[in-house]
């Protein structure tokens, strides 16, 4: 299962607007200073041989109920178990020997990056390496959730647990970490909180219209309180219909339809829903360039894309903003554009497509994460987005 799940199935798209990355929090505390440099193979060899010396170690490995494996000072992984060794489809110690944590389980970002695992900017707000570290820096056990993005096809990743602890062996520290895979049970705790909160708020309006209702109020705002009744009926169904596709898609189960979708009905239909919506307030959506093209995908699905776009900015953008909705033909693919004159932060910009992480509170977290599941897992296309102090956020869907 664990070789299923970490091996790539295809070498990720390159040159996106953004990097991503995947911590389980943003972090308001001093950037972390990730040390660079590689050992020797000649140093790494007396390390693997040294560890290999110690039979008790290999034993202790083995024993742990979690991928395991010892680091040298330089983040090397020197010595695994079993586990972890299946795990990334590795058939020897040899195959991964040399190679960080986030190389050896094909974190898209270290194989995106000319050194690997550490050398990104997103590297800086994962808790993996950010375990490591300080547990070498204060030589004391660390603990820390990570989100590790998966090169893949399928926006997979890995939610773990990572400890590290200084070990000494034959007068060298080297430090041991553990990796215990807690993406069941995170995938769950979330789905759950985020579909009862959606459920109650909505059956929550349901009730407060119907006791309106039932003070006989005049024959105008009957008329109106039946309307926003129905609406919030047809909003309540759509939550139950979003789940039932999130958890669909998470599982591989989620199948498409494609057909010949008109770019300008699909912006205009998006642009429609959020007119009226309550997560609108007073804030304006305007439709830009929308050329007459067709594109071939699943109009369901490209819907609920645009539509998390559309809601994400909506919510990031202040009182009185215009969320813009355009679209460009660049020939072979068509870019539909999500623009509001916000900025992201740099610490949510390396987080933003997570399943977990959300700026909005803990019951947040799906939206621009099923983005990228939906637009690039199911439909072919490429999610991704730019952000500046001056010209604001775009978010892009390429199909």
């Amino acid at each position: 299962v664990y070789h299923a799940a970490l091996l790539p199935m295809r070498p990720p798209r390159r040159g996106s607007p953004v990097n991503t990355t995947e911590s389980t929090r943003p972090s308001d505390s001093p950037r972390l200073r990730i040390p660079q440099g590689r050992a020797d193979p000649g140093a790494l060899r007396l390390a693997v041989e040294k560890l290999q010396a110690e039979k008790l170690l290999a034993g202790v490995l083995e024993a742990i109920p979690s991928f395991a494996m010892v680091l040298n000072e330089q983040r090397q992984i020197v010595a695994a178990n079993r586990r972890f060794l299946d795990a990334v489809g590795a058939r020897t110690l040899d195959d991964v020997t040399g190679q960080r944590p986030g190389d050896a389980v094909h974190c898209r970002n270290a194989c995106r990056a000319p050194d690997g695992c550490g050398s990104t900017a997103a590297c800086v707000f994962c808790g993996a390496v950010q375990a490591v570290i300080l547990s070498q820096q204060t030589q004391s056990t660390q603990v820390q959730e990570c989100r590790i993005p998966l090169a893949n096809g399928r926006e997979g990743a890995i939610d773990a647990e990572v400890t590290a602890s200084p070990i000494s062996v034959g007068g060298t520290t080297f430090t041991l970490a553990t990796m215990r895979d807690i993406s069941s049970e995170k995938r769950r705790r979330l789905l759950e909180r985020i579909f009862f909160h959606d459920v109650l708020n909505t059956a929550g309006g349901m009730r407060g219209l119907v006791a309106m209702l039932r003070d006989k109020p005049s024959p105008e705002a009957e008329s109106e309180y039946v309307d926003l009744l129905e609406d919030l009926c047809e909003r309540l169904v759509e939550v139950i219909s979003q789940q039932r596709e999130l958890l669909a898609a998470e599982t591989g189960e989620l199948t498409t339809h494609p057909m010949f979708v008109s770019v300008p009905n699909l912006l205009g239909s998006i642009k429609k829903l959020y007119e009226r919506h309550d997560v609108t307030g007073d804030r304006l959506v305007a439709l830009g360039n929308t050329p007459d093209v067709d594109v071939v995908t699943d109009i369901n699905l490209a819907q609920r894309v645009l539509e998390n776009m559309v809601k994400n900015a909506l919510e990031a953008s202040p009182r009185g903003a215009t969320v813009t909705l355009d679209a460009e033909d660049l020939g072979e693919e068509v870019a539909l554009r999500v623009h509001n004159p916000s900025v992201i932060p740099e610490a949510a910009r390396h987080q933003i497509f997570q399943r977990s992480f959300s700026t909005k509170g803990s019951d947040r977290g799906i939206g621009t994460y099923s983005m990228r599941l939906l637009g690039e897992g199911y439909l072919g296309g490429e999610v991704a987005f730019t952000t500046h102090e001056q010209r604001g956020t775009t978010f892009v869907f390429l199909i």
